[in-house]
């Protein structure tokens, strides 16, 4: 089992890793988000936090692409924006049709 420092010490390494490849998303998200949602967002509901997930990883995931833009962006963040955004598809039908009983 490895001591609790070892594993923070990864974790500090990938974390260093990751900041040069993607760059520091943490510090404007926020402001992404408020853009996003003008008049704020209120989680209620099961679905609420659900649609909020995946809108969340879908921003994270265009964030990283944006990021590697001269680049050519990056390839696997814009699969994971295709799969989210058909959950999302899947995930508005189900709503529409709980409404529709």
């Amino acid at each position: 089992m490895k001591a609790i420092t070892e594993i923070l010490e990864r974790a500090d390494e990938l974390q260093i890793e990751r900041g040069k490849q993607y760059g520091n998303a943490h510090l404007t998200v926020g402001k992404l988000f408020a853009a996003l949602f003008p008049h704020g967002v209120e989680l209620r509901t099961e679905q609420d936090f659900a649609m909020f997930s995946t809108i969340s990883n879908i921003t994270m995931k265009l964030n990283r692409f944006c990021r590697n833009f001269e680049e050519g962006g990056h390839e696997d963040s814009a699969i994971d924006i295709i799969n989210y955004a058909a959950i999302l598809v899947y995930r508005t039908e189900k709503l529409k049709a709980e409404k529709q009983r």
